[in-house]
């Protein structure tokens, strides 16, 4: 599987970013002059608008090398948005989305924020239960984990990151955002969730799944992730530059249909 490689840093990319979602509506002209217009799902898509300047060569080379493998526009290959939450329903751990243990008993709750997207959850049961989500991020990159915790007494939780504990926090009585960081692991897909100890209630709000060393600002989330595996370049050669103090230099074009 090819993936776009993130940088020395643990970073996907450099800022300034530009991201840029198109949409087309079709429309279907009547004889009676009338018209029915609809959505063109087909043609939705998503691009990124991507500067790199200071690369080292190791990060010239490896971003060379997905070009050359992915043939310009011709193949496709994974890449992570780094303005998105990889998390579906962010928002509500109660969906599908989200795979619970069976001792765990989630009611809504106010959440950090106010508003009403916060989840209690209660560990019901005699052994360590968790609420984990599986995404088709590629477990090459390094991820951040974050989310806000509360409890009316101090609960360690466990932050998931590829199915290992990638950080143990303490929940205190105020709202307080929490985070990890790791490696995806060896499988296919990466998981992320929260363990709670037996007997321990806790309540929690904007979970997000980055791929970069910290945390960034939450961006709430319902059906839609920030993974996009049908990812392509939207050119077919690639200007790499360099200079005298032996940096590089280039600027990179990604789509992908939405």
């Amino acid at each position: 599987m090819l993936v776009f490689p993130q940088l020395r840093s643990g970073a996907l990319v450099q800022l300034p970013l530009q991201r840029t979602e198109n949409y087309r509506t079709l429309r279907n002209t009547l004889p009676d002059g009338s018209s029915v217009q609809m959505a063109d799902d087909g043609f939705a898509n998503v691009a990124w608008d991507l500067k790199f300047s200071g690369l080292s060569a190791n990060e010239a080379q490896a971003l060379q090398s997905l070009f050359e493998s992915a043939a310009g526009r011709l193949n496709t290959f994974t890449f992570v948005d780094p303005s998105a939450n990889l998390l579906l329903w962010s928002t509500d751990l109660t969906q599908a989305a989200w795979n619970k243990d069976p001792e765990l008993a989630l009611t809504t709750v106010t959440d950090a924020f106010g508003g009403g997207t916060g989840t209690q959850i209660a560990n019901q049961g005699a052994a360590a239960q968790s609420i984990l989500q599986t995404t088709n991020a590629p477990p090459s990159l390094q991820y951040c984990l974050s989310g806000y915790l509360q409890s009316e007494s101090p609960v360690p939780v466990s932050f998931v990151i590829g199915g290992n504990v990638a950080a143990t926090v303490i929940a205190g009585s105020a709202w307080q955002r929490w985070a990890a960081v790791s490696g995806g692991g060896t499988a296919q897909q990466v998981v992320f969730g929260l363990a709670i100890p037996a007997g321990m209630t806790v309540q929690v709000c904007g979970m997000q799944a980055e791929a970069q060393p910290a945390a960034g600002a939450y961006k709430s989330t319902t059906d839609i992730a920030g993974v996009y595996p049908n990812s392509r370049f939207d050119q077919d050669s690639m200007n790499m530059v360099t200079s005298e103090a032996g940096v590089f230099a280039c600027s990179l074009r990604v789509f992908s249909q939405l």
